[in-house]
């Protein structure tokens, strides 16, 4: 018995298993989205904040920390942008990734190839498709962490130089 032979996974598990990985991309993209707005607008918050350079009048100046907040954001908004950016892999032939040869095929191969093709083969196709949706997940939830990190550490900074511009 071949290794896809072997396998028995239910069709409704996958079917579920794929909604929860989906859903989990499509939120983790528009949390991405909000920030990455967020930060953009607070960058150019910032720069326009910024003091012309003309002398330093106190030990402690809002510049540095306008200068941290606006690369803050810059990089929050980037790393938010890596989480919303598509994932493209190599070409490969399974049945079920959309940039598969199979669906370059014409109609009438394309409805033969999947007729011919074994049960057993497309359920291991749909497991494997699970796993490369749980590693988008991981990548996305990785970035997207630290992109929080770095907004959440910028907006800090943009009060701190806020506190020190009305009181310094």
């Amino acid at each position: 018995m071949s290794q896809a032979e072997e396998l028995n996974i239910s069709t409704a598990y996958v079917g579920f298993e794929r909604e929860v990985l989906h859903d989990n991309i499509a939120l983790c993209d528009q949390k991405a989205a909000t920030l990455m707005a967020l930060s953009a607008a607070l960058s150019i918050f910032c720069l326009q904040s910024l003091p012309l350079p003309v002398s330093v009048e106190h030990a402690l100046n809002p510049t540095l920390s306008l200068t941290v907040t606006v690369l803050g954001f810059t990089l929050a908004a980037y790393l938010s942008l890596r989480v919303i950016a598509p994932r493209v892999r190599g070409r490969t032939d399974d049945h079920i990734y959309w940039m598969s040869k199979l669906f370059e095929l014409p109609p009438d191969k394309f409805l033969n190839r999947l007729h011919i093709t074994d049960n057993a083969l497309l359920e291991r196709d749909m497991a494997l498709h699970l796993r490369t949706l749980a590693a988008i997940c991981r990548a996305k939830y990785s970035f997207f962490g630290w992109a929080q990190f770095v907004g959440e550490f910028s907006f800090l900074a943009v009060v701190v130089a806020e506190i020190i511009r009305v009181f310094g």
